[in-house]
């Protein structure tokens, strides 16, 4: 019975290493994740936008978009630097919803950061964005932005 249960053991332990040697090397590493640092605007999309399908960037410090933006289908790019959770977006008090989240991928493979895509379909002519995010470890600081759309 001893020996039944050693090679029980030896076969568990020899497709754990083995699992863990055949991992793929192009894959993100885990390590600690870093605390929100940054969190602002940089880009935003619309229908009415004069540049077509390219985005509108949106300069540091910035409190209002550097170009006119109207119609509907409304994109807005959120840079977060570390990780946050509990993320929320507006335009004109009303919900946006989150289209897409692009992991930022820094040295050695490990992510710093997302660019998060938030977007709505309603019309409009100009207003707030406005979009927070709670850090997801210590010291766990909500951060938030607000632009103008103009």
């Amino acid at each position: 019975m001893f020996r039944a249960n050693s090679r029980k053991s030896f076969s568990f332990l020899f497709a754990l290493v083995a699992f863990f040697t055949l991992l793929p090397e192009d894959e993100a590493k885990a390590q600690p994740a870093p605390r929100l640092t940054e969190f602002r605007v940089v880009a935003v999309k619309s229908v009415g936008y004069l540049q077509g399908s390219q985005y509108d960037m949106v300069p540091a410090g910035a409190i209002s978009t550097p170009q006119d933006h109207r119609g509907g289908g409304l994109y807005v790019v959120v840079f977060e630097r570390g990780y946050g959770q509990f993320q929320t977006a507006s335009f004109n008090g009303v919900n946006m919803s989150l289209a897409l989240s692009e992991p930022l991928v820094g040295a050695n493979r490990t992510i710093y950061g997302y660019y998060r895509y938030y977007y709505s379909p309603a019309n409009f002519t100009s207003g707030t964005f406005t979009s927070s995010a709670r850090s997801i470890n210590s010291p766990w600081n909500t951060m938030s932005t607000r632009l103008f759309i103009r």
